[in-house]
C-alpha cells in the first residue's frame, strides 16, 4: 500500500490534491479546481505509473503477475453542494 501511496503523491505532485485510503483497498482523490479533462489526465497517468512500477502480487492466481487498478473519476462543480458522505455514497452506488 505504501508503494501505491507514493506512486499517487508523485503523480499528483504538481497539484494541489487531497488523498486518503477510503474502505481497505481503495484510495480517494479530491482535485480541487480540475476539470473531466484533468482528471482523466490524472488518472491515467496514475494508473501508466501504477503499470510501470510493476509492483509483484502475493497472490495464488497464476494468471496475476503485477498489481493493476482500476479508476473511476467523478467530477463535481463548485455549484453542486454535496456532503462528504453523500459524495462517498454517490461514488459507492455508480460502481453496482
Amino acid at each position: 500500500m505504501i508503494k501505491i501511496v507514493n506512486i499517487i503523491e508523485n503523480s499528483l505532485e504538481e497539484v494541489i490534491s487531497i488523498t486518503w485510503l477510503c474502505d481497505g483497498d481503495e484510495f480517494g482523490i479530491i482535485l480541487p479546481n480540475s476539470d473531466e479533462n484533468k482528471t482523466k489526465q490524472f488518472a491515467e497517468k496514475i494508473s501508466q505509473n501504477i503499470d510501470n512500477a510493476k509492483i509483484v502480487l502475493d497472490s495464488h492466481n497464476q494468471n496475476i503477475d503485477y498489481l493493476s487498478l482500476r479508476i473511476d473519476a467523478y467530477t463535481v462543480y463548485p455549484k453542486e453542494k454535496i456532503p462528504y458522505t453523500n459524495f462517498l455514497k454517490m461514488i459507492r452506488n455508480s460502481r453496482s
